[in-house]
């Protein structure tokens, strides 16, 4: 039954791709000139993507990085391995040969539960500045973590958690969180319950490829109007100086999640291509987990080709949904000030708080 229940959710909430797959959906959306991995044995390195010439710093927090004592440097290995396994997260200073400067650290963060677990920190703006890492993470569910993540979660110094599940999903499986932290849990139940879900399904096994497109936007593109007091609550805790590092997630950690991000980033000054390649990343990170789900389509009479769509995202379909709403406010500005009190002051204190 909860399996049952879990796919239902996910057709309900989907904000996925709305179009055939037509191509490889799981190659890496967002690839940065500099990235940092980090695997569960707490062994890092740094991939210079662009075989740029890096001088490398470390500390264990952006602030306590010594730009005066490089860790490696001159170097342009595509690949550089952090010597030692690291219990604590690593942040590292990257300067290029111009002199520019940039903080990294890892943003897929591993664990045995969660697959979907990222930080949304490291983009630039379109003013050259720099989300902050380790402020605000974006998750799948959180009903498995294991003792090692639970560990994990004090490392992260999680403090909040956004739960966007309903009511039914979190019945069904509540957040696991460590019982030995003092952890806030903000629930707020964002999608349909079940009974219009079992009538979605019901209609899932009538629909043609080549009609996923009409039925699927005329509903997802709402998500973030019809649960507009949802994610104004989200923006109180953003600004709350007390509520990061912050979590927020749903259940695959893609479309209820992915349109806060978006929101979130938006109101920082990222560029909406950048934002897009960040929503896309699910499909990365979710690939071993979707085709898990996509049998479940099958058993119940639903053609797998329409679940591979459901259970992917799409930086167009973002797209969609932002152009829904400046039809409708005139500007996503307008929005975000007038439904989720994002005003210029707000907006000015959240990029001085998220921004380095």
């Amino acid at each position: 039954m909860k399996y049952i229940i879990q796919l239902l959710i996910l057709i309900l909430v989907s904000t996925s791709a709305i179009q055939a797959n037509n191509g490889d959906e799981t190659e890496k959306s967002l690839v940065e000139a500099v990235e940092v991995t980090r695997s569960m044995g707490g062994e890092y390195k740094i991939l210079n993507n662009r075989g740029d010439v890096l001088t490398i710093y470390a500390g264990k927090d952006a602030k306590s990085i010594d730009w005066s004592k490089p860790l490696y440097k001159n170097v342009k290995d595509t690949e550089i391995l952090i010597k030692g396994k690291h219990a604590d997260r690593m942040f590292f200073g990257i300067m290029n040969v111009a002199g520019d400067k940039s903080i990294l650290t890892e943003r897929h963060i591993e664990m045995d539960g969660p697959v979907n677990f990222r930080d949304v920190g490291g983009l630039k703006t379109k003013e050259g500045k720099q989300v902050k890492w380790g402020l605000i993470y974006r998750a799948d569910k959180l009903s498995e973590l294991s003792d090692k993540d639970h560990a994990k979660f004090k490392e992260l110094n999680i403090q909040t958690v956004v739960d966007f599940r309903t009511n039914r999903e979190t019945k069904e499986e509540p957040d696991n969180l460590p019982q030995n932290q003092k952890i806030k849990y903000v629930h707020l139940p964002t999608g349909e319950e079940n009974m219009v879900a079992m009538a979605w399904l019901d209609s899932l096994r009538k629909v043609k490829r080549d009609q996923l497109d009409e039925f699927m936007i005329g509903f997802y593109k709402q998500i973030p109007l019809k649960w507009t007091s949802n994610y104004k609550s989200l923006f109180k805790e953003f600004a709350n100086k007390k509520s990061p590092p912050l979590v927020f997630h749903c259940t695959a950690g893609k479309d209820r999640t992915g349109i806060a991000s978006a929101l979130f980033l938006y109101t920082l000054g990222v560029d909406m291509d950048l934002i897009m390649k960040e929503y896309e990343l699910s499909n990365y990170y979710r690939k071993e987990a979707n085709k898990e789900y996509t049998k479940m389509f099958t058993q119940y009479g639903i053609d797998p080709g329409i679940g591979m769509v459901l259970m992917g995202v799409k930086g167009f379909y973002m797209k969609e949904i932002f152009e829904t709403i400046e039809k409708q406010y005139g500007s996503l500005d307008a929005f975000l000030e007038s439904e989720l009190g994002v005003t210029k002051k707000v907006k000015a204190k959240l990029r001085k708080v998220y921004l380095y």
